[in-house]
């Protein structure tokens, strides 16, 4: 026994080092620990002391196993532990990513599976779709169990619990009342068998509450995206956004520079597929497939948009060629890809900054597709405008991006005047219309239109406007 004891006391150095190692990457761990909401809640470890080290191989003993040098570390495998608490079941997916990434990496090596100790059936079908193995004990003792080691040093273990604050509480009383021996008292099991499906209800519901909250700040997100995107002030505008721009049908990109830009560096060849983001009633993709039979998709969050896309296709004999839809553009992103062409106006930050954007257009088309990006920006060596990119930044980031520059055309300042004009035409007829139909909201439409003169006005007299071609080379 004391053998034993003076080989742990000997080689508590490399374990502790390990478990320094460990703890500072979940620590440090980006992914893990992004505020404001961190997947870590946090994180409780420990040295198995040399007490308990020795209690442990007693009751190994006591239960029939022998315990030798060669066999001690295969037997005795907690001896440095790492404890990973979180708060909803869903998180745990990202920490169990991050482990195996380890391993994958070789940075760690698994000693055995991970192994998921839970009584929940729906639990089960949850690990076991992470390929992870259950086990269920009488108990009804609940966590995840990894067991690593260093590559170089295989016999220096370390073991990684991860489980839930709800699951944690369970643990602690369960540990409190039956570690190191179970206790006699029928009572408290029973009680504990009561607990542990109080927690798997906590867990549950923690689990639906942060999923609502989730999808309640999605749906503010995409709410804040749409209304920059329109430069929009009002919330209660956005019901008005169909009638405001009833008689307008080219929204956003104009597809005589976007068909001009195409030629000009001979793309149209290759392009037989576009995905068009934000497509609004379809113009630049119904003029593409006019002009180079191309087939393609266009999406938008505004149904009546997508409804006069249709006519609009109709009405031009592409109907059969093109089909738009209702849909959350990053929806779209996510599921499409191998297109020749994507085009998208960069008008807020609904698929993030620009560099993450051109990331996420870029996922869409096949190696040699192009992306058609419309974007406003301020221009080198004046005061930046709120709410757009500079130069420089637009610059800087194209260039960190992996896509290769065809092709950038700034508009005229003549040419935005000229489009201008001739929307806000529409619109202010529009406008009067509905403050006419709608009294209680003339307040809020005529402060509509002041703030789009100004917006217009900035545009035209600071702000650059381009059409910018780019390949996916690889």
């Amino acid at each position: 026994m004391s053998k034993h004891s003076k080989k742990h006391l000997y080689t508590t150095k490399q374990h502790q080092k390990f478990l320094e190692d460990v703890i500072i990457f979940f620590r440090e761990h980006s992914d893990l620990n992004q505020k404001p909401f961190p997947i870590i809640h946090s994180i409780k470890y420990r040295i198995k002391e040399n007490s308990s080290i020795q209690e442990k191989i007693k009751r190994k003993i006591l239960n029939g196993v022998s315990i030798s040098e060669e066999n001690f570390y295969s037997e005795i495998t907690d001896i440095a532990g790492v404890r990973i608490l979180h708060i909803y079941q869903e998180q745990f997916i990202n920490i169990h990513l991050a482990i195996v990434e380890q391993i994958k990496k070789g940075v760690w090596c698994f000693v055995e599976p991970p192994k998921a100790y839970t009584w929940d059936p729906e639990s089960v079908i949850f690990y076991k779709n992470l390929g992870i193995e259950t086990e269920n004990r009488e108990t009804y003792y609940t966590s995840i169990h990894y067991l690593i080691h260093k590559p170089e040093e295989p016999t220096t273990l370390c073991e990684i619990q991860v489980r839930t604050l709800f699951e944690e509480i369970w643990g602690e009383i369960d540990h409190s009342i039956n570690y190191p021996y179970p206790t006699e008292s029928l009572a408290c099991r029973e009680q504990l068998r009561v607990l542990s499906k109080l927690v798997s209800t906590g867990t549950r519901l923690a689990d639906s509450i942060f999923k609502s909250f989730s999808e309640y700040t999605k749906m503010k997100e995409r709410e804040r995206h749409f209304m920059a995107s329109w430069d929009l002030k009002e919330i209660a505008l956005t019901n008005f956004i169909p009638r405001i721009f009833s008689n307008i049908w080219e929204l956003g990109s104009d597809p005589d520079i976007a068909i001009e830009i195409l030629i000009r560096n001979g793309c149209n060849p290759f392009i037989k597929t576009a995905l068009d983001l934000g497509c609004g009633k379809g113009a630049i993709l119904i003029q593409l497939a006019r002009k180079f039979g191309i087939t393609g998709l266009g999406v938008d969050l505004i149904s009546e948009f997508v409804d006069e896309a249709r006519k609009y296709a109709r009405r031009y004999g592409v109907s059969s060629k093109l089909r738009f839809e209702v849909e959350d553009i990053l929806r779209t992103v996510t599921l499409s890809s191998d297109y020749d062409l994507v085009t998208y106006s960069f008008d807020s930050e609904a698929l993030g900054d620009l560099k993450k954007t051109l990331q996420m257009l870029s996922s869409t088309i096949k190696a040699g597709g192009y992306i058609l990006l419309d974007i406003v920006y301020s221009p080198k060596n004046e005061t930046q405008i709120e709410d757009t990119i500079t130069e420089e930044e637009l610059e800087l980031q194209i260039d960190e991006s992996s896509l290769l520059l065809i092709d950038k055309q700034v508009w005229s300042r003549e040419k935005i005047k000229e489009v201008n004009h001739k929307s806000n035409q529409l619109i202010f007829r529009q406008i009067e219309l509905l403050a006419e139909e709608y009294p209680e909201n003339r307040a809020l439409f005529e402060q509509y239109t002041i703030d789009l003169v100004k917006e217009c006005r900035v545009t035209e007299e600071t702000l650059l406007c381009s059409t910018i071609l780019f390949q996916k080379i690889f």
